[in-house]
């Protein structure tokens, strides 16, 4: 009898499988594990290992988005007819999903400016009457126009403060909408924390019409995403102003043509309903829509239920 030589570890069973310290000679498949490892070894594969061919690589498909934000191509989020597109549907949703707390401190801040001017018209006859009473013509002339120049700096300061309070109510909705929260009507009439930028930026637009038409139109670009910067990620008035010039340089294409687009529809929009209702709402959510555009926010923020 003959003894095995240290060839019969590299032999082969009759059926195929390997016997006692034998080790397969082809490579298995990247990634799968064969089926007599799978359960500790204690079975044997029914058929020899063959060496698979190469597995083809996939093609290189388009960049990913940016960290977070799933698998999306980086094209789209860099298209600009979708940046437009995602904007006005993210104004669409956080106006339909908060619509009271927008609509009714609106209609009551649109209602104030009637009453003010009504009161400024009363006070104007009040104030003509008594200079048409005065025994001299001189002195019931300056009264009347002590009278007049009075009572338009109250009013135009009284709207002043009309116009800040219901843009901070409603920026307040909005930044709301946009940390995915539900508003109540009482959120919507003020909203402490953005007086102050906004009382700025009311402020630097007056100052701003030294350069005619120019100047308002820069001002309105340039801090267009102070308020969202604000509001949604806490920076100061001062580090908002400088952020949202930065930004709105690096969305330049996407602020303008938007801002076109809604001062179009606006303007349409202004024959149906109350155009000051309508502009200070849609303003508003303009910016925010713009900006969680701009930075991506729109893809990762979470929607009301």
């Amino acid at each position: 009898m003959t003894s095995p030589t240290d060839d019969s570890r590299s032999t082969s069973s009759a059926n195929g499988a390997p016997e006692w310290g034998q080790y397969p000679s082809a490579p298995q498949q990247q990634g799968a594990a064969p089926s007599w490892a799978a359960d500790g070894g204690s079975s044997a594969p029914s058929a020899p290992f063959s060496a698979p061919q190469s597995a083809p690589q996939p093609a290189a498909g388009p960049s990913t988005g940016p960290s977070g934000y799933g698998t999306a191509p980086m094209s789209s989020s860099d298209d600009l007819g979708a940046k437009i597109s995602r904007t006005f549907s993210w104004m669409a949703d956080a106006f339909g999903r908060n619509w009271v707390a927008f609509i009714v401190p609106s209609l009551v801040y649109s209602i104030i400016p009637v009453i003010g001017g009504v009161i400024l018209l009363f006070g104007m006859g009040l104030a003509g009457a008594v200079s048409a009473g005065a025994s001299s013509s001189d002195s019931g002339g300056a009264v009347f126009g002590v009278t007049m120049i009075v009572s338009m700096l109250v009013f135009m300061v009284a709207m002043f403060a009309v116009s800040a309070l219901w843009m901070s109510g409603m920026a307040n909705v909005a930044a709301m909408s946009a940390r995915g929260e539900k508003a109540s009507v009482a959120q919507g009439f003020v909203g402490t924390r953005l007086l102050l930028p906004i009382l700025l930026t009311l402020v630097l637009g007056m100052v701003s019409w030294i350069i005619p038409v120019i100047g308002p139109i820069a001002v309105a670009v340039l801090t267009t995403f102070v308020l969202p910067l604000v509001a949604l990620e806490g920076l100061s008035t001062g580090e908002a102003f400088s952020r949202s010039a930065s930004l709105v340089i690096a969305n330049l294409g996407l602020v303008i043509l938007v801002t076109l687009i809604l001062t179009v529809a606006m303007s349409i929009l202004a024959w149906l309903i109350l155009p000051a209702l309508a502009s200070v709402i849609a303003g508003v959510l303009l910016q925010f829509g713009l900006y969680v555009v701009a930075v991506g926010r729109d893809r990762e923020a979470p929607r009301l239920s």
